[in-house]
C-alpha cells in the first residue's frame, strides 16, 4: 500500500528537515485530516509506504 500525504501533519516548528520518526502535530483541520489518515493507515495495514509531500499542486491563473 502506497499513501500520499503531506508535511502539514507537522508544525512547521523548525528550521531543519523533518525526519521520519519526527512526532505529528498538525496545526490546522487539513493537516489533521491528512495526519488521522495516517494513522488509519497505520493500524489497518502495518505493510505500507508513506510518501509526503511538501508543495500543494493546482492550476491557478488558466482562462479559456
Amino acid at each position: 500500500m502506497v499513501h500520499i500525504s503531506t508535511d502539514y501533519v507537522f508544525n512547521g516548528n523548525t528550521d531543519t528537515p523533518w525526519r521520519i520518526f519526527d512526532a505529528r502535530d498538525p496545526i490546522n483541520a487539513y493537516g489533521y485530516s491528512k495526519y488521522l489518515g495516517e494513522r488509519y493507515l497505520e493500524v489497518v495495514n502495518p505493510k505500507y509506504f508513506l510518501v509526503r509531500t511538501s508543495w500543494l499542486f493546482g492550476m491557478v491563473g488558466l482562462t479559456s
